[in-house]
């Protein structure tokens, strides 16, 4: 997440174990790629905690917080960030989303982690606040199609293959714009993300299955893609999963096999958008 402070000053927040390698990758490009321009860059992690409020009663919590600046829909919208306090802190409060639900991460100075926890809880006790971990953020991020890195993010796929080419200038110089214009980028077979859902309901889609088009007798099969992240959908109550597949998009509404010969399991599943839940973004935009 990309913010910008004032006229001249910018804040990156990413994932805490890329934080390094992000720093390094962006002062390479500072100091080979464009030695030109008057930028100075620091790492900040250690200055700041971070905490996420989400689901429906979020921006109620929110507001118990007795934060200085206004946190309506209009005045801070989904994207939107303000600076100011909160519970009396010094905080920055974004208005973002990584489980699809509405959704607020506040920034406080290190030494005010710990004060901030208490009083959350505190102002989320009458709507039943409780921490949620790394695995029902999971369940939550598959439902909605976001990326994980290491799994959908793997260092081959693009921008287009995971469906956020309209977010790529094509008019417009930017880092790897050059690469895209290679034509095995444009290719129709590049492994696109998709969703998948089980023709039987009562299935379970096995993780890291190979996607094949008829079942797997044994021997040698031609692959047209993976599973990339499988789960039970408590909100659809049915197995769901992602996956990168040979020219995904052209084959919506195809059923394939999604087999696993490590396990021998093997589930019949539907190609489906991959986003099962609020395609729209209501929840997090309302």
């Amino acid at each position: 997440v990309a913010t910008r402070l004032a006229e001249n000053h910018f804040l990156l927040t990413l994932t805490t174990a890329r934080t390094g390698a992000a720093l390094m990758h962006l002062q390479r490009i500072l100091d080979i790629d464009f030695p030109e321009l008057d930028v100075a860059m620091a790492p900040v992690s250690a200055q700041w905690a971070n905490l996420a409020i989400a689901g429906p009663n979020a921006r109620a919590v929110l507001e118990r917080l007795e934060p200085d600046f206004d946190v309506s829909n209009e005045a801070l919208p989904y994207l939107g960030f303000c600076q100011g306090k909160v519970a009396g802190m010094t905080a920055r409060v974004y208005r973002v989303s990584y489980s699809g639900e509405m959704a607020y991460e506040i920034n406080v100075g290190a030494r005010d982690a710990q004060t901030l926890w208490n009083t959350v809880l505190e102002a989320g006790a009458p709507y039943n606040i409780m921490p949620y971990g790394v695995e029902a953020l999971d369940i939550l991020r598959i439902e909605k199609g976001h990326l994980g890195i290491g799994t959908e993010i793997n260092g081959k796929t693009s921008v287009d293959d995971l469906g956020l080419g309209r977010m790529a200038k094509k008019d417009q110089f930017f880092i790897g714009s050059v690469l895209l214009e290679r034509p095995a980028f444009s290719r129709a077979d590049r492994l696109q993300l998709v969703g998948l859902t089980p023709v039987d309901p009562g299935s379970s889609i096995p993780a890291g299955a190979q996607l094949l088009e008829t079942t797997f007798e044994g021997g040698q099969a031609d692959s047209l893609g993976h599973i990339t992240a499988s789960v039970h959908s408590p909100t659809l109550n049915h197995s769901i999963a992602l996956a990168l597949l040979s020219g995904g998009r052209a084959r919506m509404g195809q059923n394939l096999f999604a087999t696993s010969p490590a396990t021998g399991d093997e589930v019949e599943v539907m190609v489906t958008s991959p986003v099962f839940f609020d395609p729209e973004g209501e929840r997090l935009r309302g």
